[in-house]
């Protein structure tokens, strides 16, 4: 609070603070290296966290992987693979956990996977 009112801010939300890991050793930030890494059925890993919207750690989030695909695409596979449309698997390393399959064809992903319903709701046109 402090220096949020030295700097002339006012603070507007307070975080959980339990939800947060300090580091001083900034290559270990920029490096992560889990250990699911070297696990051969994905292709790759992710974690997303979005504590200013509510929710500290998304089980498996959909929007996040339709740009982690081209990414990791253009990373992972060859020219042939990508015009191929070769399936990436994705592991979502939260502590549900989840693995989706991915095609990246031209600027759609198309996505499957397990998935759980989290809401149901009518609606009357």
């Amino acid at each position: 609070g402090v220096l949020i009112t030295a700097l002339g801010g006012a603070r507007t939300e307070q975080l959980d603070l339990q939800s947060l890991s300090l580091n001083d050793q900034s290559e270990s930030v920029r490096a992560p290296r889990p250990d699911i890494v070297n696990d051969k059925r994905f292709d790759f890993v992710s974690r997303c966290f979005f504590p200013l919207c509510g929710v500290n750690e998304d089980p498996v989030t959909g929007s996040a992987h339709c740009s982690l695909a081209p990414y990791w695409a253009a990373k992972l596979l060859t020219a042939e693979e990508q015009e191929q449309s070769k399936t990436l698997v994705a592991y979502q390393a939260s502590a549900r956990g989840g693995v989706l399959q991915l095609n990246v064809k031209g600027d759609r992903v198309v996505m499957a996977g397990p998935a759980v319903t989290t809401m149901r709701t009518k609606v009357v046109v």
